[in-house]
């Protein structure tokens, strides 16, 4: 019987665990999606030379190396954002492609972590 609650004591413990760690990658992908919502727009629309997008810059750029998004497209990236959307190329076109695909890619990933944990629960 002693060692029936131990077990469960030990199962709760471990569910709690889970169950925070679902919560961050949840908070994390409502995040990236935010950013690609809002910020990517932002800039995809406009330029950097405004707070905002000197802002969305900014963020993007992070959560791109926290993707571990190519250094290449992050250190042009800026450049790109700096450029009236009329003026890019389709170079720098692409490359906010990517930059979106690479997010969205990392989103999907999260959610198949979620989708572990949760199923092994």
């Amino acid at each position: 019987m002693r060692e029936a609650k131990s077990a469960l004591k030990a199962a709760k413990k471990d569910a709690g665990s889970v169950e925070k760690e679902v919560q961050g990658i949840t908070e994390k992908k409502a995040h990236l999606t935010g950013l690609l919502e809002t910020q990517l727009v932002l800039i995809q629309e406009g330029t950097s030379a405004t707070p905002e997008g000197k802002d969305a810059v900014k963020s993007l750029a992070k959560a791109g190396k926290e993707c571990n998004l190519d250094t290449t497209l992050l250190s042009t990236f800026p450049l790109t954002a700096k450029k009236e959307p009329s003026t890019r190329s389709d170079f720098d076109t692409m490359m906010l492609g990517q930059l979106k695909t690479g997010i969205e890619k990392h989103i999907a990933e999260l959610a198949l972590v979620t989708y572990s944990r949760c199923a092994f629960w």
